[in-house]
């Protein structure tokens, strides 16, 4: 029987609801989701997933989810995710903890997880609004810890079937074993590997099983110590197998014994889409509302591809001069307001600014020079309302590899690519957005630019030692 904390609940979508800007129906339809759905929908919630459900935008949906997680309904979940399994590796219920290289034991794979992907963002309902047996993996089943509380809906064969299909297709056992005792267990296997899971401390043991033309016996004795190891080394064959397992540790033994063919391990994964910690980190809402997140990794956490923007004003010592320091500071925060839209429409966030200067990030170029675009066309209404020039807005754009990192407190990004989007902006005159060769060549660029002029040019860059592809954008 569902519990639901009907007062916390109200409350918490109360104020929910005095958040302005949600589409008809959505929270009327998210109160529902919470109150009516089973267990695990509510645990390792994929917004993504939940908007095409739905039927709103994703963003919609995340900033939902976002808020939702600010006023307590929900917990955030950072989770480092093996690419080959789709197994949660290790899971964080804040930034400051995560660490980006990590070990799956199921697949012997170490990874460098990067914001792009596996770092996995989801969401579950808090436990002040309703418990859910998810909130207490102790007391999980083998079957249920590993299909549903350890790995993830997203990671599926090509074809549809998911990857805990193997498991539970392949399953031969689940075995306990006292601290040490010894139990025998006897198993049909046919050609692949035999593989044993502890889940008392996530190690797999795996053996390949050959095929044989006729079905045989054999016998499989297994000692746990520190790990698994063979005190016999038997061929294992297909047909029954024999296993004597001995626990010679000081803890119990919590066995999944399973049967993986090749054409099992040989099968294509794909992954569905997941809201990663790029798109999160990229998230104005997220910056706004968990603004003290911060990234204590000594390295940082490593993104691939992110889109950077700087953009200046020209003359604003002048402006200051002209007009005087109150009426010019208040031209420049409107500009700042202005600027701000404009960047959450074309799914960015701003980093920081600095001075009269805005850094922001997008998830893609083409969202980037979108945004460039529409901040010059914002920038020369708000001129001619004004019927004075006062603002001169300069752009400049590049993308590539960076590091998050935690600089004055605030999330940050750091590495050449920055170093180029700054430089590629002090190139820039009145009314001019510079890009990079990079930005240029991207998906939907050079459409979106189609109606402007456009003129390439070689630049040296202050701190870059070789000349830069730039593209001179006149609007």
């Amino acid at each position: 029987m569902t519990i639901v904390n009907e007062d916390y609940l109200d409350e918490r979508l109360g104020q929910l609801e005095n958040i302005a800007g949600w589409s008809p129906r959505t929270l009327s339809r998210f109160e529902t989701f919470i109150r009516t759905s089973e267990d695990y929908p509510l645990f390792k919630i994929n917004p993504l997933e939940y908007a095409r459900d739905k039927h709103i935008k994703e963003k919609e949906a995340c900033d939902l989810f976002l808020h939702a997680s600010r006023l307590g309904l929900f917990d955030i979940q950072w989770g480092l995710v093996c690419p080959m399994c789709g197994d949660t590796v290790e899971s964080f219920a804040s930034l400051r903890k995560v660490e980006t290289h990590f070990h799956c034991t199921i697949c012997e794979l170490d990874t460098v997880a990067t914001l792009d992907d596996f770092i996995m963002i989801s969401f579950v309902v808090s436990p002040r609004v309703r418990s859910i047996v998810f909130h207490h993996p102790e007391q999980l089943n083998i079957l249920d810890y590993w299909q549903h509380y350890r790995f993830n809906r997203q990671w599926r064969h090509k074809g549809g079937s998911s990857i805990t299909s193997l498991f539970t297709t392949g399953l031969r056992a689940l075995q306990g074993v006292a601290a040490g005792a010894q139990e025998d267990i006897s198993v049909a296997l046919s050609a692949g590997f035999l593989k044993i899971f502890n889940f008392a401390d996530e190690r797999i043991f795996t053996l390949p099983v050959a095929a044989s033309a006729e079905a045989q016996s054999s016998t499989l004795t297994l000692n746990y110590e520190q790990q698994a190891t063979l005190s016999s080394s038997p061929s294992v064959v297909e047909g029954q197998v024999q296993l004597h397992i001995t626990n010679h540790t000081t803890k119990a033994l919590s066995l999944a014994i399973a049967h993986v063919s090749a054409d099992d391990l040989a099968q294509e994964i794909e992954i569905e889409p997941f809201f990663t910690a790029k798109q999160l980190l990229n998230s104005q809402t997220f910056r706004n509302l968990f603004s003290s997140e911060v990234i204590l990794a000594t390295e940082g956490i490593g993104i691939k591809d992110v889109t950077l923007l700087f953009t200046d004003l020209k003359g604003s010592t002048a402006m200051y001069d002209r007009i005087g320091d109150l009426q010019a500071f208040a031209l420049v925060r409107q500009h700042f307001e202005s600027l701000t839209k404009v960047i959450g429409l074309n799914n960015g966030a701003i980093v920081k600014t600095i001075g009269d200067a805005v850094m922001a990030t997008f998830l893609t170029p083409l969202d980037g020079v979108n945004a460039a675009l529409h901040m010059l066309r914002e920038i020369d209404d708000f001129n001619a309302l004004r019927g004075s020039p006062d603002l001169v807005l300069k752009i400049g754009l590049h993308h590539g590899a960076a590091i998050a990192v935690t600089l004055n407190d605030r999330l940050d990004y750091f590495g050449q690519t920055v170093n180029i989007a700054a430089r590629v902006q002090g190139l820039a005159d009145e009314d001019e957005i510079y890009i990079t060769k990079e930005v240029f060549d991207a998906e939907g660029v050079k459409e979106a630019l189609v109606d402007f002029e456009v003129l390439a040019e070689q630049s040296m860059l202050k701190g870059i030692s070789e000349a830069v592809s730039v593209y001179k954008v006149r609007v």
